[in-house]
């Protein structure tokens, strides 16, 4: 993958500034993003493409899906190849200062984000069957978000993206197809990869595969950009990436696996899991 750099970090400490913003997801390359952009220019006028640098660096990727949360509130639109809108739930604060120069040249001035608390998430419904957002060995993935974290907690672990594991009626538990995680750990916020295999077998948590990175970040008020790259069924494959760095970490759990994930038909949830648990919700 292209330098995380040249998507908008300069390696400079962020700004006090606050709330969410993301990038994700690649199926035999799908790339998902959720993105924390929005400009006040003219659509297609001259100064617009030139100031929308970001947006241009994500089409690049042809993504299956990517957010910009430039307007007053959801549904907000996939500008990716797919239908799939995120929808806000409860209080998500749109309008919110995202990423911006000086320390982010690639983003304009005016970048907006979204704020969430408690139990506050986005929604993308999975259109069906064999869906874009469905994965399974053989199939690469990439998951990419910016994000500014106010706290996190020894062992805790906040969602910033994830396919099941929502505790939705009908749908089976601890059904995780994939999943970004941020997991604290010795004060710092370290980037996680969870998915769980095909067996789902009830109570037994090795079924579930975790990788945790051997370094974090402290939870202040700069924007952090992590990543993590898999092609599930190789479970060497997996690369992590903090602010533009490769990053060494550690599988756990079930430890590493060629076994395929489950998949079925549970919605996207950005920010939290788990029915809304203040646990796993990101306060950003």
């Amino acid at each position: 993958m292209t330098s995380l750099r040249q998507r908008g970090y300069s390696g400079e400490p962020g700004q006090d500034i606050g709330a969410l913003s993301m990038r994700t997801l690649t199926h035999l390359t799908v790339l998902l993003t959720v993105m924390c952009i929005g400009w006040q220019l003219p659509a297609g006028s001259a100064e617009a493409e030139e100031r929308d640098r970001y947006k241009v660096e994500i089409s690049r990727d042809k993504p299956v899906a990517w957010w910009r949360f430039n307007t007053p509130g959801s549904p907000f639109a996939n500008h990716g190849a797919a239908q799939l809108p995120a929808r806000a739930t409860k209080s998500v604060e749109s309008g919110i200062a995202g990423p911006r120069p000086r320390f982010y040249p690639l983003f304009d001035a005016t970048n907006l984000s979204v704020g969430l608390s408690g139990s506050d998430h986005l929604v993308i419904s999975d259109p069906g069957e064999n869906s874009p957002l469905d994965f399974t060995n053989g199939d690469a993935i990439t998951l990419e978000a910016w994000v500014q974290l106010k706290q996190i907690s020894g062992e805790q672990n906040i969602y910033l993206i994830g396919k099941g594991r929502t505790n939705n009626p009908g749908q089976k538990s601890e059904n995780q197809n994939w999943a970004l995680r941020l997991t604290g750990r010795q004060g710092t916020a370290r980037v996680s990869f969870l998915f769980r295999n095909a067996d789902n077998r009830q109570g037994n948590r090795n079924d579930f595969h975790r990788w945790i990175a051997d370094v974090g970040f402290r939870p202040d008020n700069a924007w952090h950009h992590v990543a993590v790259t898999y092609v599930f069924g190789k479970p060497d494959s997996l690369r992590g990436y903090l602010d533009g760095e490769p990053i060494a970490g550690n599988w756990d759990l079930g430890g590493k696996t060629t076994k395929p994930p489950v998949v079925d038909n549970d919605e996207v949830w950005i920010g939290s899991t788990l029915g809304g648990s203040p646990g796993a919700t990101l306060s950003g």
